[in-house]
């Protein structure tokens, strides 16, 4: 599969469309805000998308854009930002104050990615006695009922180092769609650099895969650990996301 065919496959593992197919936030578990705009750069091209929160304004700003904008062609570089990019960026406050602008890459995790630990793994797919009493990290924030489904198995796959009942390093389904599944990775910072978010999160996507779907990893151009994950996996960079976001409440 391409990397287009593999870009709209991520899209729809983290937000739903509404009926006149503008992306919203997913409704099955508590997902990812739909952006006003997303722009995704491939090699080959680009991908263009509203959310349905976008204002008209917006929508009608971005569209003007790329058709008066000759030049946004593929670059080749996947991570090379487009160039419409600083023309919208500088327009959008003006129509929505406060707005947020994101980006970063998205990868697929290969087929047979492997990591070696010396830390316990520990997966939805264990043993119960080897799944039950882990206990929640508390610096992750996980409301106590969704991590009693999590160890349940009912949230989709999850992988962790676990050293004891404590939980250094987990990677779980952070979205779980028909087609494919996100990646939410954490590692507690007294544990960061010694490869457990890459066991996790290829013990993780083993099972993905097992489950007939595609897995996802998507990080922020400034996470630079999360692209060395990335690295260290040999992960399949896609393309690279550019967003405008609602502004932060509070």
């Amino acid at each position: 599969m391409d990397d287009a065919g593999l870009f709209a496959i991520e899209i729809e593992t983290l937000w739903d469309r509404d009926a006149a197919g503008r992306l919203v936030q997913a409704v099955e578990r508590e997902g990812t805000p739909a952006p006003y705009v997303l722009i995704g750069t491939l090699e080959q091209g680009y991908v263009l998308e509203f959310g349905a929160n976008a204002p008209a304004m917006v929508v009608q700003l971005v569209q003007a854009v790329v058709r008066e904008w000759r030049r946004f062609a593929p670059s080749g570089d996947a991570s090379h930002p487009p160039a419409i990019l600083k023309n919208i960026d500088q327009l959008m406050p003006k129509f929505v104050p406060g707005v947020q602008f994101e980006s970063g890459p998205g990868y697929l995790v290969p087929e047979g990615a492997a990591f070696v630990s010396e830390a316990r793994i520990v997966t939805s797919a264990s043993e119960a006695s080897a799944r039950e009493g882990i206990v929640a990290p508390p610096e992750a924030n996980w409301a106590e009922g969704e991590w009693r489904d999590l160890l349940a198995g009912s949230l989709g796959p999850w992988a962790m180092a676990v050293d004891g009942a404590q939980s250094k390093s987990i990677c779980h389904s952070a979205r779980w769609a028909t087609r494919g599944a996100e990646a939410g990775a954490w590692t507690h910072p007294d544990h960061r650099g010694r490869g457990l978010a890459a066991a996790t999160t290829s013990a993780w996507a083993r099972l993905v895969y097992g489950e007939g779907r595609l897995p996802f990893y998507s990080t922020s151009a400034e996470n630079l650990s999360s692209q060395r994950v990335a690295e260290r996996l040999g992960m399949q960079l896609i393309g690279w996301h550019w967003s405008w976001r609602p502004p932060r409440v509070g």
